[in-house]
C-alpha cells in the first residue's frame, strides 16, 4: 500500500506558508484530510473517499415535485494520486 496520503498532508504542511502569503501564516500545526475512511476488512488500509453530491426530484404522495439531494461516499479501488491499488491481487 501506498503513503500518499501522508506524504501530501507532509507537503502541504511544509508549503502551505510560502502558497498563501495573505494569510501570513506563521505555523501549520496540523494537516489531515477530512475524507479519510478506515477498511476493516482489508487490514485496517486507510484510503481517500470522494463525496458526491446527487440532486434529484421525486414526487410526493399528493403528486407534487420536490426537488431533494444525497451525499454518498465513493470508495476508489486505486489511490487517486499514484494510481496504485489498495488491494493488491
Amino acid at each position: 500500500m501506498c503513503d500518499c496520503i501522508k506524504q501530501i498532508e507532509e507537503e502541504i504542511k511544509i508549503n502551505f506558508p510560502e502558497s498563501a502569503p495573505a494569510l501570513k501564516v506563521s505555523k501549520v500545526k496540523e494537516v489531515k484530510f477530512e475524507n479519510l475512511y478506515w477498511d476493516l476488512e482489508d487490514n485496517c488500509r486507510m484510503g481517500v473517499s470522494m463525496p458526491i453530491r446527487v440532486d434529484y426530484e421525486r414526487k410526493t404522495k399528493k403528486g407534487n415535485v420536490i426537488s431533494k439531494h444525497e451525499i454518498l461516499n465513493m470508495q476508489p479501488k486505486y489511490c487517486p494520486f499514484c494510481g496504485k491499488p489498495y488491494k493488491e491481487e
